[in-house]
């Protein structure tokens, strides 16, 4: 083998190492930012239901009072 071939393989390997590395690297941070969009969104849902729950309260109390 020529000095060319091993180099053009050490070379091809740790191309294809980085790429390795990167693409988990990414796909973690994708899926984290994903998970807190998704809490975001629960806290929006859970703050509309508590929203309803105060109007719906207050509605009853203003009914109750003589």
């Amino acid at each position: 083998m020529d000095a060319d071939k091993i180099f053009l393989l050490i070379g091809g390997l740790l191309c294809t190492f980085l790429y390795i590395i990167l693409t988990i690297y990414i796909g973690c941070t994708r899926s984290n930012d994903i998970t807190i969009r998704q809490v975001k969104r629960l806290a929006k849902k859970t703050n509309k239901k508590k929203d309803t729950n105060m109007v719906m309260n207050t509605e009853q109390l203003v009914e109750s009072q003589p």
